[in-house]
């Protein structure tokens, strides 16, 4: 999990995502040590989180235009 959050600072869309990370092998306090946004106890609670982060301001703009660039770019890809 920290290998993704490094890879996505690392691209320099960090901030453009959310991440929560969950489950019952994973502490509370190991998504602030990693840089994640959320945890979440089970994939019902993390299904709530996420539900809460997108009704966020300007949030679903964003996961909308990161959508729009990565098939942008696998469209390239296919040319």
């Amino acid at each position: 999990m920290e290998k993704v959050v490094q890879a996505l600072q690392n691209e320099g869309i960090r901030g453009k995502v959310k991440i929560i990370i969950g489950g019952a092998p994973v502490g509370a306090d190991f998504d602030h040590r990693i840089g994640a946004n959320a945890h979440g106890a089970d994939a019902t609670e993390i299904v709530t989180l996420a539900r809460i982060l997108m009704n966020q301001p300007g949030i679903r703009a964003q996961i909308n235009q990161r959508l729009w660039e990565i098939s942008e770019k696998n469209a390239r890809m296919v040319l």
